[in-house]
């Protein structure tokens, strides 16, 4: 369904995990947890899959003060039932951990208070099923299209990356008006088909004077081994020479390099010093982004959170599209090269790469309008 006019509601609840599957016809199937799956003792840690971690586990009759290592690993969420603290291994306390998670970092906060929080600038998402009114998005989401989503529960991935790009407390670009085509982004039977159509339809919306999408932030990279991609790769290339800027996971074919950054423990995030290279990073000339040990939204319940020890491709994609958003904010005539120069040119130098600099980048798409 394309220029999507109604949008699901998240239900009156709250669940503590999803358990997804592929049935034997190879479609896709989930099934709710309704109550949280009880940790019974350390050596069920160790089996546990370090992707959902203990997010809705109660791990609450647990001694795990010799367990600092395994728990900064850790994957948890606000559905996370901990022992008392004196049963936590010093210097762990999860509500803390979760709160300094949402600091998307590098000074942004300090530039929103100034105002500087992308607003009146049009910032789309393509990713999968979500919940629309989530804390940290309600009242700024605008569907425009559903493609091949009936039927289908919230995943995870989709309030993650909209939260780090435009959320109200994890977001870098909180001021922005979040634009979204919900898909199926498993299903690689239609090839970049379903891509095509999304980035078509915001083009043509752009056209049509509807909206005024700036940044488009998609996070997956595998459109080259999907069919249709020659199309795809022109429609990049129109997406350019209109002034929308496309960040994805492949990085050729946005044309930046980029990789995460990590918080150092006890580290400030609002200081480059208070990371070192984080997941994916190389050391090369590679645009580092705060990345790892983020907080989120879940597809868990409209104020549930996430926190993840290590990031993906799929959590720098949103943060660099936000920050984007703030370039356009001061400058709407900024052409996607430009912005790609000026992340480059405002990166700070480190021992173990180069650390975006909001604040620097933000001056120099200033200065470019003077």
């Amino acid at each position: 369904m394309i220029f999507s006019k109604t949008q699901s509601s998240s239900e009156d609840r709250t669940y503590f995990g999803l358990f997804n599957y592929t049935k034997d016809d190879g479609s896709y199937a989930s099934i709710l947890l309704k109550e949280p799956t009880k940790v019974r003792n350390i050596s069920d840690f160790y089996k546990l899959d370090l992707f959902w971690g203990i997010s809705g586990m109660d791990a609450s009759s647990l001694d795990l003060t010799k367990e600092e290592k395994l728990l900064r690993e850790m994957l948890f969420d606000t559905l996370t039932k901990w022992p008392p603290v004196e049963k936590l291994p010093e210097g762990i306390n999860p509500t803390e951990i979760l709160e300094s998670g949402k600091n998307p970092g590098l000074g942004l906060r300090a530039m929103h208070a100034k105002g500087i929080d992308g607003r009146g600038i049009d910032l789309a998402v393509i990713d999968q099923p979500l919940i629309p009114d989530h804390l940290e998005i309600k009242g700024s989401f605008n569907l425009i299209a559903e493609m091949d989503v009936q039927g289908s529960r919230p995943q995870m991935h989709g309030p993650a990356v909209t939260s780090l790009a435009v959320g109200k407390t994890c977001g870098v670009a909180p001021g922005a008006n979040l634009h979204y085509v919900s898909m199926t982004m498993w299903n690689e039977k239609e090839g970049n088909r379903y891509y095509i159509q999304a980035l078509e339809n915001i083009l043509e919306l752009n056209k049509s004077k509807r909206t005024n999408i700036k940044a488009v932030s998609i996070s997956t990279g595998m459109f080259r081994e999907l069919s249709q991609y020659d199309i795809w790769q022109a429609l990049l290339e129109k997406a350019e020479s209109e002034g929308v800027l496309v960040i994805t996971c492949d990085k050729d074919a946005t044309k930046l390099q980029y990789a995460l950054l990590c918080p150092l423990v006890g580290g400030d995030r609002d200081k480059p010093e208070g990371y070192t290279g984080g997941s994916f990073a190389s050391g090369g000339n590679e645009l580092l982004v705060p990345g790892d040990c983020r907080t989120y939204a879940s597809h868990l319940g409209k104020d549930v959170y996430s926190y993840g020890p290590h990031g993906g491709m799929s959590w720098a994609a949103p943060w660099i599209a936000g920050l984007a958003a703030l370039g356009f904010q001061v400058n709407p005539d900024i052409k996607p090269a430009e912005i790609r120069k000026y992340l480059m040119e405002s990166a700070t130098d480190m021992p173990f790469g180069k650390v975006v600099n909001p604040v620097r980048f933000f001056e120099l798409c200033v200065a470019v309008n003077q």
